[in-house]
């Protein structure tokens, strides 16, 4: 008799948008889920040269983007 294998729901390694308007809170997130905020719910797309190297974009950088893309 073969055995029954269970299925399990895999899970949503997706993040959600995040909508806060507070500058701060902005602020205390780190650069990785700056990018992905602006790359997934935001669609704005980065080159390579934009997030590595010496001509990378600093966090500031990205919270104004933040910011703009919010209307904060």
């Amino acid at each position: 008799m073969p055995k029954k294998t269970i299925q399990k729901e895999k899970p949503s390694h997706d993040t959600t948008k995040d909508t806060n308007t507070n500058p701060k809170y902005w602020g205390r997130k780190n650069v990785g889920y700056l990018i992905d905020q602006l790359q997934q719910h935001h669609g704005v797309r980065f080159t390579k040269e934009q997030l590595k190297g010496s001509a990378k974009l600093k966090k500031q950088e990205l919270i104004e983007m933040i910011k703009g893309k919010l209307g904060i």
